[in-house]
């Protein structure tokens, strides 16, 4: 190489400069073949390129030298040394720019005749071509990265200009230009463009922009073939499908050319704008709307792409705009129904100020808000427009035409007229879709115009078989078409031919497939209708509205649940139309699903449904859902006349709302709140007497049985609530009696004829009144204080004549039910309540049976009945019990089956296992709400048996002393007659301390008629509570306090005579005179040999006071003692099973008499005998008394009885209550009792003992 290089020095001094040039070739072979990149492109540049001074004088430009290669040859050779991996430019010796070695270049293979068709120019061509592409690359990656785009782009833009011109094959130059030809600032002309892309497409046929252009050309092609196809053969069909097999195609091609961006070596095809806006156009065609939504925003991204990467102007408007854009969005999102924010892209599109587009986006504006029923909107679209602007007299035309069309909507049939005649005619015959369009409303225009335009065949008919041919596949012209046939022609057969031709092209064709099926209807040809209607509905995508819906009304008729499914695709169809939810909510109601009816009255008022009917149908179901409150509230401004929407019938709204008040009424009976529900029933009455009477309702037959129910159930309420407005409870009850009647006497005067068979109408109406009659008597038996009873034949009314002639007509009453209905089992029912013969009781109630429709309340009855007659006939029980036995088998939740169960156990109340199954009847009955007859058998039962059933009962939370009380506050609210339930409140109020609200109790019960047993009595034990309780114990003031009892039992009957001896032995212990007590009680004690319960009382106190007493008196104390303990331990002796709390407070009391006088072995010896006895039994209370009494016994070992306690299987059984208590309390005595004795006890191995008793 240097050799080389002092040569190349020595004959460039020597000014021989083709020897020189020969020895720089031979450098550059040497280096190359050293892969001396750099050095060899200096020598070959040196050659070629421009060079200073002495260098530049070696240039074949300057100096030619015929023995070297061409100079294109070796800068081709440059061109490749540059592409050379591992070649950098930076390397070289000399400064060089790409830029500069570029433009050489280019000036050098200008010089060159590309289009002569030699050897040498055929071999260079190829490689021609590699550098073309490179220099490209090298300037169009330099114009991405260079911030100053314009000066660059246009070098760029005059190159590839220059390189189609002289290197016409070139493909990136070719591809460079076609994608420039759709910016603003292109330099070429679409004409040039379609040239470049001709040539390219025959040197380069699978070139992304060569396919676009070929795309494009199909596009054109295929509306030039409509364009003459339109002269020829003027059907819509045959246009369409040519236009589709020329998108198709032209899709395809797209395709293809976006499947070769990623391949192709001019990476800036995929700026192209072109293909995105056409792919977009094909899928709009095609109504693919997602598709043609995301080559829009393709679309816009590749604008903001390019003009970021090449610094080029926005694309020409024909192609792009932002205008365009809207109005193609538009059109998409009307395709996919979303007509709002279509509307609001046609907006958009009309405020660009682009003229053309403002026509075409206020025209399609106007076209889907006429589609929407909308015409007034639409017309303010049209008029916002000025067509004065507008130079193309078609665009002009079209939006006349719209224009009368939309007057035609509103009304204006001659303005209508007018613009469609006028303007129809300036539609061009190649405009086939608008101009079938306009004869076809033209024709309906003269349809409705009437006269000679409806039935001259140049008028309607004449512009319907114009349109007919112009668009064959337009349903709405041939049920036109078939409509004129069959009103005007009278030609049935044609009419029905043209309504099946207009169905077969669009099955939603309302007009077409109504009047069909309104043909079938008047032929007879049900099943042909149906079918009709299935053919058209079978695709539920397409199925039509008017289909949907008379399907539906048949599967409703035929009680298929399938209807609710068919209306569910009508609401699809337009789920914003008011009408369609309520026919919904309707169907919901038919098939019993009031919870969907509701939803569905609610949507259609939420969609603005005012009717007062759908707020009547509303409100009634939402009173079948017991949102009471909502369903008022819903019905009331219907009543108040603030809703005046339709013309409401106040009166019928009126009935409903009382009937609502009065559902609420047994409702909030129901939870106890019976003032509540008298107030509502007050409010419905009042509503019912106020209809208006000019009314055909306010005199009939139903709202007098409203009336009749409203005042009829005040019975079920309490009498307190209906005193306070001038008439009371029997009044009130009254009026529903005299409505009843009214109901008969208007049904009387309807002159109806007389049915042949039962009249089963007519026998509830009797039946009403009858038992109308019978809440009378009951009411006004309570509020006089007559004793009745509906099973027994014994009864007090016979005393009271306005009584039993209310009672006789209720008797009258339920036998004329029956002669006008046998089988009315209801009046059977009524009759047996109100005779006063046991067999015809049971005659009536079985005669209800064998109805065979008979209701629980006759079983319930007839179980009563039965159970009120077990005393005098005993086998009546048994008959009882399976009556409730069936009643249960029809209606589990009627309470009067466990009230009937309660007391058949409580028949054998002297068992503790029978008491327990009473209160577990009667709480089974309050489990099924507040039944009056649960209320008060269960506060007796627990008030009775509290003190024998045990703490397992007596103790629960449902059983307290303080729920007894309510259930009993909550019974005399509905019955405030009854004292024998006022003296059951006033014990549980003295257990609570109530003293004074227990005496208040008292005094009620006292003034009924027949006070009950013990009243007299209890009232004393509370007045001694009462005062106990105010004064302060001490023993200055007891005295006093004794004074006081002594006072009030003397001023009372002789049944407190036990009372008053307690109490006089008190006042005598507290006067220092022991023995005088002592013999006091020893002969009270003496006098009462029964077990009754006061003689109890006096045991127990009298042993206490021996206890007192026994050092002062041994003997005499002694004596009671004995006495006293004989009467508690009685009891005890002759229980048969588990003892009874009192049993065991007596027990307690005897055991600490005993362990006061120190007979401890007694009481031992009698635990130790109790415990044995009643060893595995549900109590083990006796094992703890023993245990806790051997603790601290000096007689008995401790290890021996906690032997037995421990062995006993009575440790293992559950404990509740107090009897838990003990029990802990015992288990940790014992645990303390072994922790202190266990090392004393060691050495005698009690440890020992007691561990093998536990185990």
């Amino acid at each position: 190489m240097e050799p080389l290089q002092k040569l190349v020095e020595i004959n460039l001094r020597g000014k021989k400069l083709k020897k020189c040039q020969k020895w720089v070739a031979e450098v550059a072979a040497t280096a190359m073949e050293l892969k001396m990149l750099p050095k060899a492109f200096d020598s070959w540049y040196s050659l070629v390129g421009e060079q200073s001074r002495d260098l530049g004088q070696l240039s074949l430009e300057k100096t030619p030298n015929e023995e070297l290669p061409t100079t294109l040859s070796i800068w081709l050779d440059l061109v490749d040394l540059l592409q050379r991996p591992g070649f950098n430019l930076s390397e070289c010796s000399g400064s060089y720019s790409m830029a500069e070695i570029s433009s050489q270049f280019f000036t050098a293979a200008f010089r060159t005749d590309w289009t002569a068709q030699n050897e040498e120019i055929d071999t260079l061509r190829p490689r021609m071509d590699v550098a073309i592409a490179f220099f490209m690359r090298f300037h169009l990656d330099a114009l991405k990265t260079s911030k100053k785009k314009s000066t660059l782009l246009k070098t760029i833009d005059a190159l590839a200009l220059s390189i189609v011109e002289w290197f016409p094959e070139s493909k990136i130059p070719a591809e460079y230009l076609l994608l420039r030809s759709e910016d603003q600032d292109t330099p070429i002309e679409l004409g040039k463009a379609k040239e470049i892309a001709a040539r390219l497409s025959a040197s380069h046929p699978k070139s992304p922009m060569a396919l676009v252009f070929q795309a494009i050309e199909c596009l054109h092609a295929g509306e030039n073939a409509q364009v003459r196809l339109v002269l020829l053969v003027p059907d819509v069909t045959v246009l369409i499908i040519v236009n589709v097999l020329y998108l198709y195609q032209a899709r395809e091609i797209f395709v293809e050319a976006l499947a070769g961006y990623s391949s192709s070596s001019f990476q800036e095809c995929a700026l192209c704008i072109r293909v995105q806006v056409e792919l977009a156009s094909i899928a709009l065609a095609a109504r693919d709307v997602e598709g043609c939504l995301n080559r829009l925003a393709l679309a816009k991204k590749v604008v903001a792409d390019k003009t970021m990467m090449l610094g080029s102007e926005g694309p020409i408007p024909a192609l792009y705009s932002e205008v365009k854009v809207q109005f193609m969005t538009a059109a998409a999102r009307e395709y996919a129904a979303e007509t709002d924010k279509a509307l609001e892209h046609y907006h958009k599109a009309m405020e660009s100020g682009d003229v053309a587009f403002t026509i075409r986006a206020a025209v399609a504006a106007a076209e889907l808000l006429a589609g929407k029923a909308r015409p007034q909107e639409a017309l303010d679209i049209i008029d916002s427009v000025s067509l004065s602007e507008v130079e193309d007299e078609r665009m002009s035309a079209a939006a006349l035409c719209t224009r009368g069309w939309l007057q035609f909507q509103l009304g204006d049939l001659q303005q209508a007229q007018a613009l469609l005649e006028t303007n129809a005619s300036k539609i061009p015959p190649t405009d086939v879709s608008v101009r079938g369009r306009t004869l076809k409303r033209l024709a309906i225009m003269y349809w409705h115009l009437g006269g000679s335009h409806q039935t001259a065949k140049t008028g309607c008919f004449g512009h319907l078989l114009q349109a007919a041919k112009l668009t064959p596949s337009d349903a709405e012209i041939f049920s036109w078409l078939g409509k004129w046939y069959q009103v005007v022609a009278k030609d049935i057969l044609r009419a029905e031919k043209c309504f099946l031709k207009a169905l077969s092209l669009s099955p939603t064709e309302e007009l077409a497939g109504m009047a069909l099926s309104d043909f079938y209807d008047l032929q007879g040809k049900y099943e042909t209708n149906v079918k009709l209607w299935e053919r058209v509905t079978e695709n539920p995508e397409t199925a039509p509205t008017w289909a949907l819906l008379r399907l539906a009304q048949h599967l409703v008729e035929q009680n298929d649940e399938a209807a609710v499914g068919k209306l569910h695709l009508v609401l699809r169809n337009d789920p914003m139309n008011a009408r369609y939810w309520v026919i919904l909510a309707h169907v919901y109601q038919n098939f019993d699903k009031q919870v969907s009816a509701q939803r569905s009255y609610l949507k259609a008022i939420e969609l603005g449904e005012e009717s007062w009917c759908v707020r009547c149908e509303l409100a009634r179901i939402e009173g079948s859902l017991l949102l009471f409150d909502d369903a008022l509230e819903r019905i009331r401004p219907v009543v108040t006349g603030e809703l005046s929407n339709g013309e409401p019938d106040v009166t019928v709204a009126s009935m409903i709302y009382a009937d609502l008040l009065f559902q609420q009424a047994k409702y909030l009976c129901a939870e106890g709140l019976y003032g509540n529900a008298a107030k509502n029933l007050k409010e419905a009455s009042r509503m019912m007497k106020g209809l208006p009477s000019t009314s055909p309702l306010s005199g009939s037959v139903e709202a007098c049985k409203l009336i009749g129910d409203i005042h009829c159930f005040a019975f079920y309420l309490s009498p307190d609530d209906f005193s306070s407005e001038g008439s009371s409870w029997v009044e009130f009850i009254s009026a529903g009696r005299k409505a009843y009647e009214a109901a008969v006497l208007f049904a009387s005067k309807g002159g109806k004829e007389a049915a042949d068979g039962p009249d089963t109408v007519a026998a509830e109406r009797y039946y009403d009144i009858g038992l109308s009659y019978w809440y009378e008597v009951q009411a006004l038996s309570n509020v006089r204080g007559i004793p009745t009873s509906a099973f027994s034949g014994e009864t007090g009314l016979d005393t009271d004549s306005s009584v039993a002639a209310l009672k006789v007509k209720a008797s009258t009453n339920f036998k004329l039910a029956l002669q006008e209905d046998p089988s009315c089992s209801l009046a059977w029912n009524g009759l047996a309540l109100v005779s006063d013969n046991l067999l015809v009781k049971q005659f009536a109630w079985t005669r209800a049976i064998q109805t065979g429709t008979s209701s629980d309340a006759t079983w319930a009855n007839l179980g009563m009945f039965y159970l009120s007659q077990a005393d005098t006939v005993p086998t009546t029980a048994s008959l009882a019990q399976k009556s409730f036995l069936q009643l249960q088998s029809m209606n589990p939740s009627n309470p009067s089956m466990w009230n009937g169960y309660a007391m058949l156990a409580r028949r054998q109340a002297n068992s503790t296992v029978q008491q327990r199954k009473a209160i577990e009847a009667f709480d089974c009955a309050l489990q099924t709400g507040l039944d009056l007859d649960a209320l008060l058998g269960l506060s007796m039962a627990l008030l009775d048996f509290g003190a024998s059933v045990g703490e397992s009962i007596t103790q629960a939370p449902e059983h307290s002393n303080e729920v007894v009380m309510f259930y009993l506050k909550k019974y005399l609210e509905r019955d405030p007659f009854n004292g024998r339930a006022w003296h059951a409140l006033g014990v549980a109020q003295h257990r609570l301390g109530l003293y004074t609200e227990a005496l208040a109790s008292y005094t009620r019960a006292a003034s009924s008629t027949q006070a009950p047993e013990g009243l007299e009595w209890n009232t004393l034990v509370t007045k001694l509570g009462e005062l106990s309780s105010t004064l302060k114990y001490t023993t200055e003031e007891e005295s006093t306090l004794l004074q006081k009892i002594v006072a009030q039992i003397n001023s009372s009957s002789s049944e407190a005579s036990a009372l008053q001896a307690i109490v006089q032995a008190q006042v005598l212990y507290r006067q220092a005179k022991g023995g005088e007590a002592l013999n006091l009680l020893q002969a009270l004690l003496a006098q009462d040999e029964t077990q009754s319960s006061q003689s109890e009382v006096v045991a127990l106190v009298g042993l206490s006071l021996a206890s007192l007493l026994m050092e002062q008196f041994t003997s005499q104390a002694t004596g009671l003692a004995a006495a006293c303990k004989k009467r508690l331990l009685l009891s005890i002796d002759e229980a048969e099973s588990t003892l009874t709390t009192r049993d065991y407070l007596n027990l307690r009391l005897v055991e600490l008499h005993e362990r006061w006088v120190g007979a401890e072995d007694t009481y031992l010896t009698r635990l130790q005998a109790l415990s044995q006895a009643n060893d595995g039994t549900k109590s083990s209370t006796l094992w703890t008394r023993l245990a806790l009494a051997a603790m601290d016994s000096e007689a008995l070992q401790a290890s021996s009885c906690l032997a037995e306690y421990l062995r006993s299987s009575a440790r293992q059984m559950p404990s509740l209550g107090k009897e838990m208590m003990d029990r802990n309390f015992l288990d940790a005595l014992v645990g303390l009792f072994k922790a202190v004795l266990e090392p004393a006890c060691l050495h005698f191995g009690w440890r020992e003992r007691v561990e093998a008793h536990e185990s």
